[in-house]
């Protein structure tokens, strides 16, 4: 079985609904009784894209593995924890909860990293030898429903698998889907 998810009103691109159908679709399908696979076609999971200007790179000294080495060290998932928690001394009055920013999302936070830094204290950042932008981590499809951008999933049954319980599952568990798809897209959903 092919299914497609669109937008009727254009408001999500194919990148954005194959995502969505990763996110929230396919491993629902999966959990139904004879389903063995369900590829997604139409696009690929979200991925920054850093779009570097090699002549500014060149007037600044720098090297796209520099700039990788920076995303790199500054886009990280830091574990954090607490200060006054066990097992501390028993007069120990108060604990502190330590929040740390967790890996960049935006296209803007991605712009704002530093890749070097001089001894007078000038800073060059993303935003000053390129740019950032949120979209498809690769593109070597695109899904269409009728013209329209549309995010596709094919479904593929088990060995012996019943096709027309299976499908019929498939639009029992697909209905009360189509009410958890978002109205509008969200400003970090807009590429």
């Amino acid at each position: 079985m092919l299914i497609s998810l669109y937008s009727p009103n254009g408001s999500y691109d194919a990148n954005f609904l194959t995502n969505y159908c990763g996110i929230n679709l396919r491993d629902q399908l999966l959990r139904i009784p004879g389903i063995a696979q369900v590829d997604l076609f139409g696009g690929a999971d979200y991925g920054m894209r850093i779009w570097m200007q090699p002549d500014k790179l060149a007037k600044l000294g720098l090297t796209p593995s520099d700039v990788i080495a920076a995303i790199n060290e500054q886009n990280i998932q830091a574990p954090a924890g607490k200060i006054g928690g066990a097992p501390t001394p028993t007069d120990q009055q108060f604990t502190y909860t330590i929040n740390a920013p967790g890996r960049l999302i935006s296209a803007e936070e991605f712009e704002n990293i530093i890749v070097r830094q001089t001894a007078s204290g000038a800073v060059v950042r993303i935003k000053d030898i390129g740019r950032a932008e949120l979209g498809s981590q690769d593109y070597n499809s695109f899904g269409r429903l009728n013209g329209k951008p549309a995010g596709s999933m094919a479904v593929y049954l088990l060995p012996g698998a019943n096709q027309l319980k299976a499908s019929e599952t498939i639009y029992e568990t697909m209905e009360p889907l189509q009410g958890s798809v978002p109205t509008r897209p969200r400003l970090q959903d807009r590429l």
